[in-house]
């Protein structure tokens, strides 16, 4: 599964629930990466990573499980940034 679908729809959702200072403060410059088991969320730095923890987490993982029906991956955050993937050359 490409990162940019799930979390583009989560963003879509967040976006609507949110304050506007809070989701483009906290949640906007999160840069995401998936795959089959899990959603990895980039935070910028640590102050970042840990608002988002104590704060937005519990309502990312909430959308993320409404999106997928149930069958969410485990999401998890991580400090640092997610860059663009190599495309496979044929």
């Amino acid at each position: 599964m490409s990162s940019l679908p799930l979390w583009n729809s989560c963003l879509e959702y967040l976006e609507k629930e949110l304050p506007n200072l809070e989701y483009h403060t906290w949640i906007r410059p999160l840069q995401a990466h998936s795959d089959e088991d899990s959603l990895t969320l980039y935070a910028p730095n640590r102050f970042v990573l840990s608002w988002v923890e104590d704060n937005f987490l519990g309502q990312i993982t909430q959308v993320v499980d409404f999106i997928t029906n149930g069958e969410a991956p485990k999401v998890i955050l991580k400090i640092g940034s997610h860059g663009a993937i190599p495309v496979e050359q044929p």
